[in-house]
């Protein structure tokens, strides 16, 4: 549900919708008239810049988009995705149409999601480094065992062989070894 104010080139609201009253709580009497800054909620100077100049923009013509822009309602804190667009009356801008949408739960489930990116990489992290070690372990047995072992791939090339195989038949490099020797 989008909520939509209206303001005039002076950047004062001249009408807002009803989902506009429901969702901040405020009726329509007391936000018509004001300054826009007056009755959007403004969490910083630095943010107040910026909309302040993303509304300056749009008086020249030039709609502007905000994502996720934050700020705190209570002890909790509301993302939106503002819109930002020129009303055009008889081919000249006379004021701005804003639209804003309440996209904090999806803003929640990005964070829960990069939460679970990040603790995935740590279990392959400790998975890769756990299959290493044992990969180690094993290696050094096979190694210092005293049968020849090798293993070959479906088309029959040799991709290992341990220690006492390449003393038997004198050969250090893997490479140099094949079934046909």
């Amino acid at each position: 549900e989008s909520k939509i104010m209206v303001l005039d080139s002076e950047l004062n609201v001249r009408t807002v919708n009803s989902a506009h009253e429901r969702r901040c709580n405020q009726k329509k009497e007391e936000v018509v008239g004001r300054s826009f800054f007056n009755v959007f909620p403004i969490a910083t100077d630095k943010d107040r810049d910026m909309i302040r100049e993303a509304l300056e923009k749009c008086l020249e013509g030039s709609n502007q988009r905000i994502s996720n822009y934050s700020y705190m309602r209570g002890s909790k804190p509301v993302f939106l995705n503002i819109s930002i667009n020129s009303l055009i009356l008889h081919g000249e801008v006379s004021g701005i149409i804003i639209s804003s949408s309440d996209v904090t739960e999806e803003v929640s489930l990005k964070e829960v999601l990069r939460d679970y990116a990040a603790r995935l990489e740590e279990l392959v992290k400790e998975r890769t480094d756990e299959f290493l070690s044992e990969k180690e372990k094993l290696n050094a047995i096979v190694e210092t065992l005293e049968a020849g072992l090798f293993l070959i791939n479906d088309s029959k090339k040799i991709t290992w062989v341990n220690r006492t195989l390449r003393e038997w038949i004198g050969q250090d490099k893997i490479e140099d070894i094949s079934l046909d020797n």
